[in-house]
């Protein structure tokens, strides 16, 4: 007669493989990957790009359920065509990057739209503000070994007390800050 505990614990360790299936896990290719912001300044563009930024990305198109997205941006990496002006934003009115050197984005809520279209729920962290952001992205390649993505979002930058001061206005420069990204990805 067969032990009826040791056929419950074989019978259990079957479904254990289906539902702990690994999640591929991605690091951004640093030279080929860029996260940069536009907003306006006396009606025109002003962009800046952050040079340094890491990501930790679980995906998998099938299990979204189980997909994450952290990134850690070092605020200080900030480059503009006019550095003077990267130096002002790094400065305690804007990013304070001295009291705050990082800005964090995590989302575990990631939703397929349509195609190769996906949203993250999510929320960014900076200058110690936590708040809901909604990433919108497309996943443009994703084979065995890496994944190219593309995305934005809009953030208000009065909401993380980005503009403090005579800045807090939105007269001069805008409050709706656009964030862009393109990331490639090796898978780990």
């Amino acid at each position: 007669m067969r032990n009826p505990i040791l056929w419950l614990v074989a019978s259990l360790l079957c479904f254990i493989p289906a539902a702990l299936a690994d999640v591929p896990t991605y690091s951004v290719v640093a030279d080929k990957s860029s996260l940069k912001f536009i907003t306006t300044q006396n009606n025109a563009p002003l962009e800046g790009t952050f040079k340094t930024f890491t990501a930790k990305i679980l995906f998998d198109p099938k299990q979204l359920d189980k997909s994450s997205i952290d990134v850690e941006i070092d605020l200080a990496s900030l480059h503009m065509a006019d550095m003077s002006v990267a130096q002002t934003l790094a400065g305690s009115e804007w990013f304070a990057a001295k009291d705050f050197p990082k800005a964090l984005y995590k989302a575990t809520v990631i939703t397929h739209l349509k195609d190769n279209k996906y949203t993250a729920e999510g929320t960014l962290t900076l200058k110690n503000k936590t708040l809901p952001v909604a990433l919108h992205f497309v996943m443009e390649k994703m084979d065995d070994t890496s994944a190219v993505a593309s995305g934005s979002a809009t953030i208000m930058r009065n909401d993380f007390n980005v503009g403090e001061g005579e800045w807090a206005k939105d007269e001069s420069i805008k409050n709706e800050v656009r964030v862009e990204f393109h990331i490639t990805a090796q898978k780990l």
